[in-house]
């Protein structure tokens, strides 16, 4: 018999051992009940106390190591048990099932115990229960101290993860949360075993995480890391596998678990030889080490002496954890920077002032830096590039492909060609322009010269290179390439070209140079528009040339002529030092030009309106004199035409008048008083709404309604045509948009707005264009940029390339005002119109011309065969209409079918004329008074 009387705790053995030297018979020790299940225990126990005796059996279930912390792989436990001689009852400790055995007093008893799952291997102990209340209180105050300290690092490293947003500091924060929960179990909280299991798994594979991330990828060991988070997966896994009750999946997991903290554990101190920050991991791995392995090798007698043991190896595994977390989840960059403080020589030192100092001489070159490292894809670009993009300093971050998403779309695949070549050649240098996108709307041009670095093996590992802003220098270039390219039909130079060759004369003067005076001639020609419309255009091209060879025959051979539009030209005269010489000058010039031009065995009589201005010392600028001499010859006009004034001072009241209008229009944008009205486009098949003319109109606070032709050339020499050009499609676009939201059509409804010259080769008109398609995304090419003949002959060249842009952009093209010009349809197929707008002069000449319908017959006919639409503007009659209709001309416009109206008036038009409602148009008589598009 086993005598309970004074031990406060008996461990079961296989041999008889003295217990107490108040044990005074030992008859049977717990062994298998003779033929019954293994699980089933007896023992046999003696009471030979005068008292009652009350004593508790509990199995526990603790393995060595760090198998505490994956438990046994089975749910063993006390399910039952029975007494012969006594009292015995199931009771709840600490979260298990423990006997409760009541004894009376000189009496024997023989006590069966039931259990399941596993009971080889586990301890069974006998508890007074003062002793084990005692003990559990114990345990609980243990338990509460270690948990509290991992669960407020645990906190401590959640705040870090979060502020540095890093999963270093996370998975120690994982792993800690699991501990806490495995310490707290079976002492504050009971959960199932399984749950215990997964726990225990979550706790090992969260930090051999946390080791990975430290050890592995902070020093470029990824295939070590790939190893360590492969261990981890399967540790989960297997964990996962055996609380399902897969048989062969807890072995493994052990096996598993063992290796993979071994292995990190040696990886570790490998690294602390090397490495630092790995020597700083070392106390806290030794204690880990201790507490996950030494448990094991305790021999049972000291076992018995210290009951809290495995309590002593958990302070230790929470110490090194703790110690383990903190030193792991520093700051990077706080310790990154005390060791290079630590690291940095003489040498170094000098290295980064030459660098500080080539930094300091790149931005004061409005340079910056531009470093891409090819192996771990980080971008590194100084705060100049960054503020040269509109951007604040770290905006990029370290992304490259953060940085290509601001290169112009017709940019990028150059970008990326440039990049890929070079980079497969490895050492290599290139240079590269390209555009790139502004924060604040627009594009810069930007100049990247770089050089790649290769490795050993002839691969390219990273391009350096410098980056500067050569916005200028295109501007410039395209200017001058606008101002090189003479007039295509005269040959004879350009405006910019002109007033460049003037300003050079000027300064000549100024310095003393030159002693010559000299006068400017603004020259307006007559009956070019009665000899195209009658005759061609190809005549109209060949009058023009003969023009110019007469005044290029009649100037000097040291002064200048120019052609400045449509029937504009200008002559700089040398020579002409007063009134009485500059008018001889004129009147030798107009004397040239009204001579009989022959064209088609036929004689034209030409007239030629001339204002001339002289040179004086005061003129510093050379717009200034060709605008008084352009004043001068509309003060000619007036009087009649072939006129002839030089400009005098009274003539200034019309300057100062447009100087009103200039600050006016500055204004009008910013007080919204720039409107724009819209001008209907009806089908003429069934008189179905296709689309709107954007025609500007500016409502006045004094003058009232004003039309383009009041204040567009103004904007024009101002440069204030850029934001109002930019407002015109802006907003046309975005009614033209809700438009076809509204009114679904198979033929999206179209919008078309007029664009001058200055607009057209602006690199400005056509970044805002695109960011306007872009943004509204209407049906592609029903936006449509109108251009006159004398708009894109200017520079013939440069307009189509302009032209072709606009139009792979998604813009549509309308010729506007065939007929007017000097060129023949024919020709004019080299650029990438859509469509053509037919001038209103050939539809009002329809009645009183026989030969027109031909012609127009002609040119639709040929617009069509170049897959042109045709648009006949100006018709004001049912008569007009039913022709046209007749000569296969597909859209008409004019006040027959409405009047430019509101967006709100459009919207209601569109509502009550769209397709399968034809319009029903009105005769409208006396139009005399109502301006016509303009």
């Amino acid at each position: 018999m086993l005598l309970l009387a004074l031990a406060p705790a008996c461990v079961f053995a296989a041999a008889p051992v003295t217990l107490d030297r108040d044990v005074s018979d030992i008859t049977s020790w717990i062994q298998p009940k003779a033929g019954a299940d293994a699980a089933e225990r007896t023992i046999e126990l003696a009471n030979p106390k005068n008292e009652r005796i009350h004593r508790i059996i509990t199995l526990d279930k603790g393995s060595a190591g760090i198998f505490r912390f994956l438990g046994t792989g089975a749910t063993s436990a006390i399910t039952g048990v029975t007494i012969e001689g006594g009292d015995a009852t199931l009771i709840d400790v600490g979260g298990a099932k423990a006997a409760s055995i009541h004894l009376s007093p000189l009496t024997a008893a023989t006590i069966t115990i039931i259990a399941k799952g596993d009971v080889e291997g586990v301890t069974w102990n006998i508890w007074k229960p003062e002793v084990l209340a005692g003990k559990k209180q114990s345990e609980t105050l243990i338990v509460g101290i270690l948990a509290g300290a991992a669960a407020v690092m645990a906190i401590w490293l959640v705040s870090l993860a979060l502020y540095h947003s890093s999963w270093q500091p996370a998975w120690a924060a994982i792993s800690l949360g699991a501990l806490v929960t495995l310490l707290l179990t079976g002492t504050v909280i009971t959960v199932s075993p399984e749950f215990a299991l997964v726990t225990g798994a979550v706790m090992i594979a969260a930090g051999l995480r946390f080791l990975t991330i430290y050890l592995g990828h902070d020093y470029n060991r990824r295939s070590t890391a790939v190893f360590f988070d492969g261990a981890a997966f399967a540790v989960m896994g297997f964990a996962i596998a055996t609380a399902f009750g897969v048989t062969y999946a807890f072995p493994i997991l052990r096996v598993l678990a063992v290796v993979a903290a071994a292995a990190a554990i040696v990886f570790a101190l490998s690294l602390a030889f090397t490495t630092p920050r790995a020597k700083a991991l070392i106390p806290g791995i030794v204690l880990g080490l201790i507490a996950l392995m030494a448990p094991g090798a305790v021999p049972a007698d000291v076992t018995q002496q210290f009951a809290n043991l495995p309590f002593v190896g958990d302070a230790l595994l929470t110490a090194g954890m703790l110690a383990l977390a903190f030193t792991g989840s520093i700051p990077q960059d706080h310790a990154k920077e005390d060791r290079e403080a630590e690291q940095v020589t003489a040498e170094q030192r000098k290295t980064r002032e030459v660098e500080y100092r080539y930094a300091l001489g790149l931005a004061a070159a409005h340079q910056g830096l531009w470093d891409w490292n090819f192996e771990t894809d980080k971008l590194f670009v100084s705060p100049s590039v960054e503020a040269l993009l509109g951007l604040e300093a770290g905006s990029l971050g370290e992304s490259e492909r953060k940085w290509a998403s601001f290169i112009a779309q017709e940019d990028v695949q150059l970008y990326a060609d440039s990049i890929n070549a070079h980079r497969r050649q490895g050492n290599s240098s290139f240079t590269l322009e390209m555009r790139m996108r502004h924060a604040k709307g627009g594009f810069r041009w930007i100049k990247l010269r770089a050089s790649s670095m290769a490795n050993p093996q002839g691969k390219a590992i990273r391009c350096i290179g410098v980056v500067s802003d050569v916005t200028s220098r295109k501007a410039q270039e395209s200017q001058r390439q606008s101002d090189e390219t003479g007039d295509p039909v005269t040959g004879l130079m350009l405006r910019n070209a002109f007033l460049a060759r003037l300003e050079s004369t000027l300064t000549a003067m100024r310095n003393g140079q030159s002693r010559r005076q000299g006068a400017v001639l603004a020259i307006d020609v007559d009956r070019l528009r009665i000899i195209t419309d009658s005759m061609g255009h190809q005549a109209g091209d060949r009058f023009l040339t003969q023009i110019a060879r007469r005044l290029d025959h009649a100037a000097g051979p040291d002064d200048a002529v120019a052609r400045l539009g449509s029937d504009e030209f200008a002559v700089l005269v040398l020579g002409a030092p007063g009134d009485e010489e500059g008018a001889q000058v004129a009147q030798r010039i107009r004397d040239a030009l009204t001579q009989p031009v022959a064209i088609n065995d036929r004689e034209i009589y030409p007239a030629a309106t001339i204002g001339l201005a002289l040179i004086e010392p005061g003129h510093r600028y050379a717009g200034d004199v060709l605008r008084e001499a352009e004043v001068a010859m509309y003060h000619a006009k007036r009087a009649g035409r072939g006129g002839f004034e030089i400009y005098q001072p009274q003539m200034k009241p019309r300057s100062a008048e447009r100087l009103i209008m200039d600050t006016d229009l500055r204004t009008a944008l910013s007080r919204q008083e720039i409107e724009l009205h819209y001008q209907p486009i009806i089908r003429l098949v069934d008189g179905s709404i296709a689309g709107f003319e954007a025609l500007m109109r500016w409502r006045h606070p004094s003058r009232g309604l004003l039309s383009p032709g009041e204040f567009i050339s103004v904007a024009e020499e101002t440069g204030l045509i850029v934001p109002l050009g930019r407002y015109a499609v802006e907003r046309a676009t975005s009614e033209l948009k809700r438009w076809q939201t509204y009114f679904p059509m198979d033929e999206p409804l179209f919008c078309s707005v007029n664009v001058s010259a200055r607009q057209l080769f602006r690199q400005e008109f056509f970044d805002d264009v695109v960011a306007t398609l872009r943004a509204e995304k209407p049906a592609r090419l029903s936006l449509k940029l109108e251009l006159t003949e004398s708009v894109i002959m200017q520079n013939p060249d440069s307009t189509a390339r302009a032209l072709t842009r606009l139009k792979e952009a998604g813009a549509g093209l309308a010729l506007d005002d065939f007929g007017t010009g000097f060129s023949s349809l024919s020709y004019l197929q080299r650029f990438p119109f859509d469509t053509v707008k037919i001038d209103r002069s050939f539809i009002t000449d329809m009645a009183n011309n026989e030969e027109t319908p031909v012609i127009l017959r002609a040119i639709i006919r040929l617009a069509h065969d170049l897959d042109m639409a045709v648009v006949a503007e100006g018709v004001e009659t049912q008569t007009e209409s039913a022709k046209l209709k007749s000569l296969n001309c597909e859209f008409a416009q004019g006040y027959l079918f409405g009047a430019p109206m509101d967006a709100t008036a459009a919207y209601n038009f569109i509502a009550l004329r769209s397709r399968g409602q034809a319009a029903q148009p009105k005769q409208i008589s006396g139009l005399s008074h109502i301006p016509r598009k303009l």
